[in-house]
């Protein structure tokens, strides 16, 4: 009888997670906004990548180890929700790829929600004296979900649809519809990115396609979305330059690599 009961309150508590969209589709309207990666989007191209972007599609590449890349751009958002799908094409095994949130007033703060080919994810928190700094020079990284395998990550050279949903302090993470994590304290306006970077070899090739917005409730100011002088190339290299060339960490203190992430699988 009282196994009865528990496995009855279990299922209450699955019906009312799921209620409150722990696992929940795309919203039901068209986006707000969705990426052309159009130079008059004022994307800002950021490492040591090399971009090639038309339409709906984005190709980011990092050819050497150690290195990490990002493109930002599209309007400013307070409240939103963003999803891209992303595909791995090569250099797989040694590099992470994801999503970028950067705030766009103080204090300047980066989320990063990060996916590997090995089924890991992970939320990052970088802050800095601005943006750029919190981009270029990220020493100061704070776990909010640290590297767990996950079991809606799709391995290998497989498609993961990412999505954030930023709203009243409060931003949630999935995975493939997978509610996967929960950040309190993220409030302000955003600017929406693309992140990847390199561990112990690089050749590292990721598509990623159909990034969209939806606008929930917040100020979006696609006026703001200018493009700086020299600021983005949508091919060749990267016009910033390798934030971990000479001199320099080989890769950015307190985001692990493959080989130190944690061995403590999801709950399932």
């Amino acid at each position: 009888m009282g196994g009865l009961v528990l496995a009855l309150g279990l299922g209450l508590l699955l019906a009312l997670a799921l209620a409150l969209g722990w696992r929940r589709p795309t919203l039901p309207r068209p986006p707000d906004w969705q990426a052309t990666f159009s130079s008059d989007e004022g994307w800002q191209q950021g490492g040591s990548v090399q971009a090639r972007c038309d339409e709906d599609l984005c190709l980011l590449a990092l050819p050497n180890p150690a290195q990490q890349g990002w493109l930002v751009g599209g309007p400013i958002w307070r409240d939103l929700e963003i999803e891209v799908t992303i595909t791995p094409l090569a250099g797989l095994g040694s590099a992470d790829y994801g999503l970028l949130l950067q705030r766009t007033e103080p204090p300047f703060t980066t989320l990063l929600f990060l996916v590997g080919d090995d089924g890991y994810v992970s939320i990052w928190r970088s802050q800095g004296e601005s943006t750029a700094d919190a981009l270029r020079s990220p020493t100061h990284w704070a776990p909010l979900h640290p590297w767990q395998e996950w079991p809606h990550v799709r391995r290998g050279m497989t498609a993961n649809r990412l999505r954030v949903r930023c709203q009243e302090m409060r931003c949630r993470f999935f995975v493939n519809d997978e509610f996967t994590a929960e950040v309190e304290g993220e409030g302000g306006k955003k600017q929406v990115g693309l992140f990847l970077r390199t561990y112990e070899w690089g050749g590292l090739t990721v598509r990623f396609q159909t990034l969209r917005v939806w606008d929930l409730g917040g100020d979006a100011d696609s006026a703001s979305a200018q493009s700086a002088p020299g600021e983005m190339r949508m091919q060749g290299t990267s016009t910033c330059g390798d934030p971990w060339g000479p001199g320099r960490e080989p890769r950015p203190t307190g985001i692990p690599p493959r080989g130190e992430r944690s061995e403590t699988s999801a709950a399932r």
